[in-house]
């Protein structure tokens, strides 16, 4: 309710849209940390509907990290070589 108070539904919309698409970015990742890094998205996004973190500077680090993280992984996906 705060987002929308805050942003309007445009940013509720806006948040929504990067929280999923990093999500499907993690699905994406074939790594053995795949799964853990699904599972922060997801308790990130859990987390936030509970204390807000995206208002504090540290869980903007912390995602920020999360989301880092994510595409760094896919950036080594595409750099190995297709096999098939």
């Amino acid at each position: 309710m705060n987002y929308l108070y805050e942003y309007g539904v445009v940013g509720v919309f806006v948040i929504l849209w990067v929280w999923m698409s990093m999500l499907v970015s993690a699905l994406r990742v074939r790594h053995p940390q795949g799964g853990v890094l699904v599972g922060a998205h997801l308790s990130y996004i859990v987390l936030n509907m509970a204390t807000m973190p995206m208002w504090m500077v540290e869980g903007n680090i912390l995602y920020g990290l999360i989301c880092g993280y994510t595409l760094y992984l896919l950036s080594l996906q595409r750099k190995q070589p297709q096999t098939g």
